[in-house]
């Protein structure tokens, strides 16, 4: 569920960006949009971080439970 957050986050930053981009106006003006855009870009990285830290958390936990389990048999 955090990763489809952050790809929504993401998206939406970009048509937003794109918008400004149509409207035939600079990235770097200070409107609506890229304001909009700046807040979003955080959430982004906040969800692929706090995802990127739960996947190695658990691939972590899986793979001692593996070596465990693999270290009794042999």
């Amino acid at each position: 569920m955090l990763i489809h957050y952050g790809s929504i986050s993401w998206t939406l930053s970009i048509i937003l960006i794109g918008f400004q981009t149509a409207l035939d106006r600079t990235v770097l003006e200070l409107t609506t949009l890229p304001i909009i855009s700046s807040i979003l870009l955080p959430v982004w990285l906040g969800t692929a971080i706090v995802a990127s830290v739960l996947f190695i958390k658990g691939w972590r936990t899986n793979a001692l439970k593996t070596n465990y389990i693999s270290s009794n048999q042999g």
